[in-house]
């Protein structure tokens, strides 16, 4: 009877070498791999290299030990098999076997408390597929138990995900998965629980991943997400010659919803060799190396934060010394539940990824007209607060547009945008009310916070209207308000999908709110027209003065950039105007648009020295443009 081999599970390190420093002043970091369902834990990160041997680029002298010497590196594995045959056990090293998510990440959470007893290094993670899942579970787990597992979530530094089904895995269903395997092999043991977790449209996923983010809430750890860009074998591995290659988590899935510190890229990969790579030439292993060596570098900046974002949610400016960090921790812990609790209020009853999801993906290659819309990109590219309103018929796709344009990262060209949605839908009670669009939107909102304090203003409120707040449409309002005005608060955008769906008296309140915000914008841009006009064109009659404002002000679409470029058009040639009919000219010809200034100025010289001079007069125009509110921009997706 032959031995039987050793067990493959649990952590193990492939390379230590942190004697040294990381970076400019860190102590070394520890990396940490997880596998996904069906992998071997010493050959998922291997590939094939030119000469046809295995190369783990994890271990590899000339791979990540090379560009991260400071580092200790280790892999984690667990029994994942959920199909195959017992019969020669023991010889079979990977039995198929019933796999919960949960138990996995226990046993990460105890390997790694093991490993890492009296070490404070950070940590970045790794994760394949699933391996995400469980990764994201044991950090939940490890920020609500914090005393019992050292902290594993408040040392981490950077999470690296390949192609994590976050909104589950596409292509065949669990049951075709099934049939599939069961028809080429009758006799092997299958175990679909294991995968019910990654089915599309799964609460219990999406709570997951809700409850993941609302964690990091406290704490911004950086994230990379890669995706798959080719569609997979999955016959080969399903052992079904009769299955085509398809997709099996593509980029709406493996990249979580852009902001701050989340970052997505493609690998031309499909899923079960989007972390193998062939060597250190590999142009995907380049790509990855890159992101990683970037999170080892902004390792000791971001520790330095570490307790002002968990405890406090603000960056103190200065690295506080570790019985001040402890003192901080205790002080602010007790903060914790009371913001939990508000956040849960925020967001209940009123799920917006699961509301999104109701509408269905796009089919590939559709909606691509509309990133091509000029007036979309317009919106999108433009650096001013805007309003996009998109309207046609019944069943015409609007809504999947929406989920498209959300999906895909197309609500904006910055990675450190927030992108807020909510989807009204007639016949739902819970998501025909305006207050809980605006309750989801900054529930959104305040996980997505780039400032740390966005929370202390909801708890104000909080505070004065308890649970109350949550279906208080004008204190919501307000709130959203003050967060879209806080100084480096960034470009936000926020998306209504369905109005028409909303109630009417609610419809209304919101239209007649986006109606106030930005006629208050445009009454700024008037009194500034009335405070420069004097100034600049002190050269024209009082009475044409008069009429050039009135013509400023008569413009609808009017933005400061527009009214900087305008005045400028206006103050370079002011003997142009000296006759009644040179007047009438100017007011007839002034542009409506930024983008007509711009042509204005380049029509009137062509010299590079003057698109310079209009660029240096908008950097200087008063503060007021400094100022003004920053609510990016709100879209409202309606039918007519």
């Amino acid at each position: 009877m032959s031995a039987k081999p050793p067990s493959t599970s649990g952590i193990k390190v492939l390379y230590e070498n942190v004697e040294g420093r990381v970076g400019r002043a860190g102590q070394g970091i520890d990396i940490v791999a997880v596998h996904g369902i069906g992998a071997d834990p010493d050959t998922t990160w291997s590939g094939k290299g030119s000469t046809g041997e295995r190369v783990n680029w994890l271990a590899d002298s000339t791979m990540l030990p090379k560009a991260v010497p400071n580092a200790r590196i280790m892999r984690f594995g667990y029994k994942s098999n959920w199909f195959g045959s017992r019969e020669n056990e023991p010889q079979n090293t990977h039995p198929p076997k019933k796999t919960l998510v949960s138990q996995v990440a226990d046993m990460l959470l105890r390997d790694l408390e093991y490993y890492r007893r009296g070490i404070t290094r950070p940590i970045i993670f790794i994760a394949h597929s699933y391996g995400g899942l469980v990764l994201i579970h044991a950090l939940r787990s490890s920020f609500d138990n914090r005393a019992e597992w050292l902290d594993p979530f408040g040392h981490t530094v950077g999470l690296v995900f390949f192609g994590t089904p976050f909104r589950g895995r596409q292509g065949l269903s669990l049951q075709q998965m099934v049939e599939a395997i069961a028809q080429s092999s009758p006799d092997i043991d299958i175990y679909p629980e294991t995968m019910a977790l990654s089915v599309e449209e799964n609460p219990y996923l999406d709570d997951l991943v809700n409850r993941f983010m609302t964690a990091r809430l406290k704490y911004p750890i950086p994230i990379r997400c890669f995706y798959e860009t080719e569609p997979s074998p999955v016959s080969r591995v399903l052992k079904n010659s009769s299955l085509k290659d398809d997709y099996i988590v593509p980029q709406n899935s493996a990249c979580l919803d852009i902001s701050l510190g989340i970052e997505r890229a493609p690998l031309e990969r499909h899923h079960y060799n989007l972390q193998k790579f062939s060597g250190p030439e590999d142009k995907g292993y380049i790509t990855v190396e890159k992101a990683i060596v970037n999170l080892v570098q902004g390792a000791e900046s971001f520790m330095e934060k570490k307790y002002s974002f968990i405890y406090k949610g603000l960056f103190l400016g200065e690295v506080v010394r570790e019985g001040t960090v402890r003192e901080n921790a205790q002080k602010h812990d007790q903060e914790s539940p009371e913001e939990l609790k508000l956040l849960s209020i925020l967001a209940a009853g009123h799920d917006h990824v699961t509301s999104k999801k109701f509408n269905p993906p796009k089919v590939e290659n559709t909606c691509e007209w509309f990133l091509e819309d000029t007036t979309f990109r317009s919106w999108r590219d433009s650096v001013e607060s805007s309003f996009l309103w998109v309207s046609a018929g019944p069943g015409c796709g609007k809504s999947v547009l929406s989920r498209s344009l959300i999906d895909d990262g197309q609500l904006s060209r910055s990675d450190t945008s927030i992108v807020c949605y909510y989807f009204f839908k007639d016949g739902d009670e819970t998501r025909q009310r305006s207050a809980n669009a605006i309750s989801a939107i900054l529930h959104q909102l305040l996980i997505q916070d780039p400032t740390g304090d966005f929370i202390s203003y909801a708890l104000k409120r909080y505070r004065n209207y308890g649970n109350a707040l949550a279906a208080n449409f004008s204190e919501l309002w307000s709130l959203l308000l003050e967060c879209a005005t806080t100084p480096g608060a960034g470009e936000i955008v926020c998306a209504l999908d369905a109005l028409d769906e909303c109630k009417e008296e609610d419809r209304n309140i919101i239209i007649d709110k986006l109606r106030e915000f930005f006629s208050a914008i445009r009454e700024d841009i008037d009194r500034v027209i009335d405070h420069e006009i004097p100034k600049r064109m002190s050269h024209f009659t009082k009475e044409n003065r008069q009429r050039i404002s009135e013509r400023l002000k008569g413009i609808g679409n009017r933005t400061y950039l527009w009214l900087r470029l305008t005045f400028y058009i206006i103050s370079q040639n002011p003997s142009d105007y000296d006759r009644p009919s040179d007047i009438e000219a100017l007011l007839n010809n002034l542009p409506d648009e930024h983008a007509k200034a711009y042509e204005e100025i380049l029509n009137r010289k062509k010299s590079k020295s003057m698109v310079r001079g209009a660029g240096e007069e908008a950097s200087n125009y008063p503060s007021v443009t400094v100022q003004s509110p920053v609510l990016a921009s709100i879209i409202s997706l309606y039918g007519s």
